[in-house]
């Protein structure tokens, strides 16, 4: 998921590239919040910061990732867990400072589906998850971007 940083929600070309590693599930869902994403700036008033989705939105930190390990997968039938650890660096800050690295794990879900194993979930290390994100996105988005009555 490096490859493809991402600080908003992927484009439908990133989508399509994206799909030879993550289930038609969580494309899908990933369509329905660039969907709803599009609405919400479509409806936002002259001046109005829009319902937009920011940060990195596969590693569950906004910042985002420079630097990934990959530890042992569970797998079990058709199912696979594997944790990784993730690094970010910000050169902001001098060497040896609190806020310089940040250092955190994420779990992510796979499953097989024909010949491939294609992400299901990540798991994040405050224990939401990019399901959870992208759909607590679309009930505010389709809340909060609707059609103002003058």
């Amino acid at each position: 998921m490096l490859e493809h940083p991402a600080s908003a929600l992927p484009s439908a070309e990133q989508r399509s590239a994206l799909s030879a590693v993550l289930s038609p599930q969580l494309v899908g869902l990933l369509k329905e919040a660039a969907d709803t994403e599009a609405r919400c700036i479509k409806l936002a008033q002259a001046g109005e910061k829009p319902n937009v989705f920011e940060g990195d939105l596969f590693v569950g930190r906004y910042e985002g990732a420079i630097e990934a390990s990959y530890g042992k997968a569970s797998t079990k039938g058709s199912r696979s867990i594997a944790e990784i650890d993730l690094v970010y660096v910000d050169s902001r800050f001098p060497k040896a400072h609190k806020f310089r690295t940040a250092v955190w794990k994420n779990r992510v879900e796979l499953r097989k589906q024909g010949d491939r194993w294609l992400i299901q979930n990540i798991g994040f290390d405050n224990n939401g998850s990019l399901v959870s994100v992208l759909r607590d996105y679309l009930v505010e988005g389709t809340r909060s971007c609707r059609v103002r009555q003058p």
